[in-house]
């Protein structure tokens, strides 16, 4: 099958939403999971606030919360700084319908304002071959973003997204290409290093965890699944690996660091999308808004670290009962 010249496969990273201004709160949960989290800052539309959890494979977690819920912004409309457009902007955010816990993910975009075209077209830049279900692939023109970090420095981007009213949200990726260097958005050193240090661990994090294992998303119905493998398929520009039963279809994602590493022993171990059908218990889970399936866990890469491994599995088990949050730690595969 033909490669794409602009990938469309890179994994940036995945999204986990806390309440309305509760951003601490999901802070101290990931902390007690055993993750290193560093602080992000506010977005240029004062809506969201952030912080982060960066892993070596480039991969970060963005720990994310609305400023204020929805009411907040009606009860204050005699402050200057609450226009009729913010109140609006705030009720039909893109999350604003999203329940607490693992929400979107994001993959690297490289095609300027021509990125929709080249998810949506992907025929003409090598595309794969549809094997059944919808190929309704919609995504929308990019759109300016930024962040002020706490130190003051402002940074900018631009993000395609997936049409929403056609895909949900949470399901096919969007993409965020930097337009100030992606170090400076993803500090990949421990002191948020320069140009010169991108290539260097990040730091480590108590539950060892190195990088993503994988993203496991479930569709509430077979017909669901085979419409969202097709359109999969279409978006990352190559056709899954299927299950014996044809029930689970695979990806392989490529990272960051592993883009910019260019000796085999160095290679991150692969990320991967899963896509499965919910099993029973599942479906007792809140799928929210109209989304026809959702990520239900996300798996990191750990190096072997008994003496952390016991009160790992026991905060990860804490995590899910609180928030809806699933989070697994695969151990590394060993080298011989």
């Amino acid at each position: 099958m033909p490669i794409r010249t602009i990938p469309t496969n890179v994994l940036d990273h995945i999204i986990h939403l806390s309440p309305p201004g509760e951003l601490h709160a999901g802070i101290e949960r990931f902390e007690k999971l055993g993750f290193k989290v560093l602080p992000g800052g506010t977005h240029a539309d004062g809506l969201t606030y952030n912080a982060l959890v960066v892993l070596n494979d480039g991969v970060y977690l963005e720990l994310i919360a609305f400023t204020h819920d929805v009411d907040y912004y009606s009860e204050s409309t005699s402050s200057s700084s609450v226009t009729p457009e913010l109140i609006e902007k705030r009720k039909k955010h893109w999350w604003g319908y999203k329940s607490p816990g693992w929400i979107d993910w994001a993959n690297l975009g490289f095609g300027g304002e021509k990125m929709a075209d080249i998810v949506m077209n992907a025929n003409s830049d090598g595309g794969v071959v549809a094997d059944g279900g919808s190929v309704d692939v919609k995504y929308l023109a990019p759109v300016e973003g930024g962040r002020t970090k706490p130190d003051g420095d402002v940074l900018q981007w631009r993000v395609t997204f997936p049409d929403s009213a056609v895909h949900g949200r949470g399901t096919l990726p969007f993409f965020c290409e930097d337009v100030t260097p992606r170090i400076r958005r993803v500090p990949l050193s421990k002191s948020e290093g320069s140009e010169s240090s991108a290539l260097q661990p990040v730091s480590d994090h108590p539950c060892a965890a190195t990088g993503i294992a994988y993203i496991s998303l479930s569709t509430s119905t077979s017909m669901d699944f085979t419409n969202l493998r097709t359109q999969l398929s279409l978006v990352l520009g190559e056709n899954p690996r299927i299950s014996a039963d044809g029930e689970e279809a695979r990806w392989t994602l490529k990272t960051p660091q592993g883009m910019t590493t260019t000796t085999a022993s160095a290679q991150p171990p692969r990320a991967e999308i899963v896509l499965r059908t919910a099993n029973t218990p599942d479906l007792d889970l809140p799928i929210p808004g109209n989304d026809k399936a959702w990520i239900d866990a996300v798996g990191f890469w750990v190096a072997d670290n008994d003496a952390f491994a016991r009160e790992r599995g026991a905060m990860a088990s804490s995590l899910d009962r609180v928030s809806g949050t699933r989070v697994a730690f695969v151990p590394l595969p060993r080298t011989t």
